[in-house]
C-alpha cells in the first residue's frame, strides 16, 4: 500500500501531497467517507477540494489516503 512513496498507514497531514490540487476519489468511496465521519457528501467534497481548513477536513483527507480511496490518474510516458 505505497502512496507516492509513503506507507498509507503512516501518512500524516504534513505528508499529503500538493495541497492546492483537489483530491480525486475512486468511484463509490465518497459515500463511504461521508458515512464513516457522519457528515454529508458535500462536506467531504469541500474537504477534498481544500475549501475547508478545519480539523475534521484534515481527518477526512488523511482517512482517504489511509483507506486507499484516492484515485491516481495514469501518466503518459
Amino acid at each position: 500500500n505505497l502512496i507516492l512513496g509513503y506507507n498509507a498507514a503512516n501518512i500524516g497531514k504534513d505528508m499529503i501531497p500538493n495541497k492546492k490540487k483537489p483530491i480525486k476519489l475512486r468511484y463509490g468511496t465518497l459515500k463511504k467517507l461521508a458515512a464513516i465521519f457522519g457528515v454529508s457528501e458535500q462536506t467531504v467534497r469541500r474537504a477534498l477540494a481544500f475549501r475547508h481548513d478545519t480539523e475534521l477536513a484534515e481527518q477526512i483527507r488523511i482517512k482517504a489516503y489511509r483507506m486507499n480511496f484516492v484515485r491516481y490518474e495514469r501518466t503518459k510516458l
